[in-house]
């Protein structure tokens, strides 16, 4: 099973469709500028910093808005990409 050390590098750039990345700022298992590695080696992709230490967002936090908002853009874009 990969982890966060993992060097998936090559995988990442093959990554042929629209590509979103969040990651929270205060991420206590995934480093931050793992996320920002992330994203700069994927095609396109886009970053998004949300204003967490939670791995795993929860909607009460004042960067769910955020978070649901990009995930929609994202979606969004992805289908008017598709009808083109």
């Amino acid at each position: 099973m990969a982890n966060w050390s993992d060097d998936n590098s090559d995988l990442a750039r093959q990554v042929a469709v629209p590509a979103l990345v969040l990651h929270a700022q205060e991420d206590a298992v995934v480093p931050f500028e793992e996320g920002r590695h992330l994203a700069a080696t994927i095609p396109g992709a886009r970053f998004i910093e949300l204003d967490s230490a939670n791995h795993v967002l929860l909607e009460g936090e004042p960067a769910w808005p955020v978070f649901v908002e990009a995930l929609r853009a994202q979606r969004d874009h992805a289908a008017a990409t598709e009808a083109s």
